[in-house]
């Protein structure tokens, strides 16, 4: 028989989760963060993982249920905990330095710029970095879906926090799709020394170099399935020095018009661009995958930034945790609805799926 300390039981392995969970976010919270302030992030992004939701009702309940606090105490908390604004210069530089701390120093960073609508309620426009066929969110802004107002002056209020903290000698590239693309987006970045992959669509002006026309991208390069081409010149009506990429692969519907500015291949930046489709992903595990952003009716735009902060450091542990042991013992162990899907995925479709059920990827 075995002793007592070794039998396996449910509690023993939440202690073990919970313990892992605690030992990572001291790396990814900062360091100026209060002890109360970091307990509330911690119990968040475990109750978050078990649950799929942050709702304040279930939250609540879930509280009330592991602690001897009553279930009205926790709701009234937790909307009182959620209406403390939230700034990026506050939690991008921990995220930040443990990437910078887990790369290579000679591998590019490749940024991507996208934005993702919740129904007609929130949009959320997030700078993630693409690692390891995962995205990594390192900065964002909540807004409600029907507020009227310019995007350029939000992602260049990110971009400058990301800036500050990452190396001037780092490479950067910074990929971002035709809704994005802006004049104003590129000249900022190669001001800075980053290169940026935009998407253009078919109708961009863009005039060659030694051209005395301005014609549509379409028109500058006329391609047929299965060719590509590089042509150099002025992009858009405020005359933007750049190089244009144009890409048709086989079996796609369309060509892709890449706009760079001459520092990356074509082979590059094709490759750049294509891992945008990461963030995608991400944005797909938040709603309906293993965090459940799509149940949540009401709430501010502070409170939905805070509710990020708890998606984005679930993210980031399960993918510090990738290959530090098994997937399971990310959601093992409580009978929770979240976790026996979880469980489910990872017995009958194996430890892949399960991390691809949380968001990290590996391909």
């Amino acid at each position: 028989m075995k002793p007592k300390h070794l039998v396996p039981t449910r509690r023993r392995t939440q202690h073990h989760t919970k313990l892992y969970l605690q030992n990572a976010l001291q790396t990814l919270l900062p360091t100026q963060l209060p002890d109360t302030l970091r307990t509330w992030l911690l119990t968040l992004t475990y109750a978050c993982l078990h649950l799929q939701t942050l709702a304040e009702t279930t939250l609540g309940a879930y509280l009330a249920l592991h602690t001897q606090t009553p279930f009205f105490t926790w709701r009234k908390r937790l909307r009182t905990h959620f209406q403390t604004p939230l700034h990026p210069k506050l939690y991008a530089p921990p995220l930040v330095q443990t990437l910078l701390n887990t790369l290579p120093h000679d591998q590019p960073l490749l940024l991507a710029l996208d934005a993702t609508h919740l129904k007609n309620r929130w949009i959320a426009l997030t700078v993630a970095v693409i690692v390891h066929h995962t995205a990594l969110p390192l900065a964002w802004h909540l807004r409600p879906a029907h507020q009227k107002g310019r995007w350029n002056p939000i992602w260049r209020d990110l971009l400058r926090t990301l800036r500050s903290l990452i190396p001037s000698e780092r490479t950067v590239i910074v990929v971002c799709d035709r809704g994005i693309s802006s004049p104003a987006l590129f000249r900022l970045l190669v001001g800075w020394g980053w290169h940026p992959v935009m998407r253009l669509s078919h109708s961009v002006p863009f005039r060659l170099r030694y051209g005395r026309l301005c014609q549509t991208v379409g028109e500058v390069a006329p391609l047929t399935p299965g060719t590509q081409g590089l042509w150099a010149g002025w992009a858009f009506a405020a005359g933007l020095r750049s190089v244009l990429i144009g890409v048709w692969a086989t079996g796609c519907a369309e060509p892709w018009y890449l706009l760079t500015d001459g520092h990356l291949s074509v082979s590059e930046a094709v490759a750049a661009y294509r891992g945008r489709a990461r963030i995608e992903r991400w944005f797909r595990q938040c709603k309906r995958g293993g965090y459940g952003w799509h149940r949540l009716r009401s709430g501010s735009s502070v409170r939905m930034s805070w509710v990020w902060w708890v998606y984005a450091l679930g993210v980031w542990w399960s993918w510090l945790m990738r290959d530090a042991g098994s997937a399971c013992q990310v959601v093992r162990g409580c009978g929770l609805s979240g976790v026996l899907v979880g469980s489910l995925v990872g017995r009958v479709l194996g430890q892949e799926a399960l991390w691809q059920w949380l968001g990290v990827y590996r391909e």
